[in-house]
């Protein structure tokens, strides 16, 4: 019997696509089209995957693999997705059978999640409809087990916990640290994306005796109505607030904006630069000029329908971008080099077409 979250996704699925006798008609039929493909799994592959190359090797029927999408004889059949439920089960991930040492020469880190599921509902991002909003997490004990078997598979003495929002839910990230401090395991840790929401000087000094040795403070916006319009979830007050706590600790911390989602013009610009420039921010700060489009489950990617900028669903495998009709060509033509002169700024430009030069 389907629990709860199941049921949720089979609602989800039902509400945003067409279905005629159990073939799914948008976008996984076309997607396994546009890619030549036969087979495809949708959704978490921990248990799927195995189950499906299992049954690939015994020459069985794929058609109960939950999550399995299919294309047989011009018809599409797709089984809906069953998330993990408890990840502490889960086989541990094999660093033992990957050489290393060609990672570690380009100088990545081995990374580690420590959760699924988000509670936000940001307009660019899918996470939330993707994983579910609610929080399906590893216990620390599973995060300690799978940092020592990355330390002795790979040598490394460093991970990144690589979910989105590591410090949501903040106990959650809490428990993790206390863990880490009272195993005293000999690593050090970071995290590329810490939400500004509850970053107080006592986080920030458990965070450092637990052995962060760096955090990206993803704040994407500064001004107020656009942080309102991309549904981020908290204020200026707390983007200043989480600034200011990481500044006082020890740290080594970054901040990474996101420019051009829908609202967004050369004065909310303004006000976001105006922000970071009461901070010394040591890691950089680093900038996306552009929404990549990839997926219904942006609600963004609506935005862009209603607009049209998305005239063909197969542009979603092709880099659309989504930027703010509020934006002026020769204004975003000068913005990555004006934004390149800040000291510690780096620009990624996600340009809508080949025929944009800067």
């Amino acid at each position: 019997m389907a629990g709860p979250y199941e049921k949720w996704i089979l609602a989800r699925e039902e509400k945003m696509h067409r279905r005629d006798d159990n073939r799914v008609v948008r976008p996984f039929g076309w997607g396994l089209e546009y890619l030549d493909l036969d087979y495809g799994i949708r959704g978490e592959g921990e248990e799927a995957f195995p189950l499906f190359l299992n049954r690939f090797v015994e020459g069985e029927d794929f058609d109960s693999v939950p999550g399995c999408a299919s294309r047989k004889g011009g018809n599409f059949h797709s089984v809906p997705p069953r998330p993990v439920q408890d990840f502490d089960s889960q086989a541990l991930p094999a660093y033992d059978l990957l050489d290393w040492q060609p990672y570690a020469e380009r100088n990545i880190t081995p990374t580690i999640f420590t959760k699924r599921g988000c509670a936000f509902a940001c307009t660019y991002c899918p996470y939330s409809k993707l994983e579910g909003v609610r929080y399906r997490l590893k216990s620390p004990q599973r995060v300690l087990a799978e940092a020592r078997h990355i330390l002795q598979s790979t040598g490394s003495r460093k991970v990144m916990f690589c979910e989105n929002n590591f410090n949501a839910p903040r106990q959650h990230a809490e428990a993790i640290c206390r863990a880490l401090i009272a195993e005293k395991v000999a690593l050090q840790w970071g995290t590329g994306d810490l939400r500004p929401i509850g970053v107080t000087d006592n986080f920030c000094a458990l965070m450092e005796e637990s052995g962060c040795f760096y955090a990206n403070l993803s704040i994407e916006s500064a001004s107020e109505s656009m942080l309102k319009s991309m549904k981020r979830g908290y204020t200026v007050r707390q983007v200043r607030g989480s600034l200011e706590a990481l500044s006082r600790s020890k740290i080594p911390f970054g901040a990474s904006l996101m420019l051009g989602a829908p609202g967004e013009t050369p004065e909310t610009i303004a006000e976001t630069l105006s922000v970071l420039d009461d901070y010394e921010i040591p890691g950089g700060v680093w900038v996306t000029i552009g929404v990549y489009l990839w997926t219904d489950y942006q609600d963004i990617v609506a935005e862009a329908r209603r607009t049209g900028l998305l005239k063909d669903d197969k542009a979603l495998f092709n880099g659309a971008v989504y930027l703010s009709p509020g934006l002026p060509r020769s204004y975003l033509q000068e913005l990555p080099e004006a934004l390149r002169t800040r000291q510690g700024y780096s620009v990624q430009f996600n340009k809508p077409s080949e025929a944009w030069s800067l």
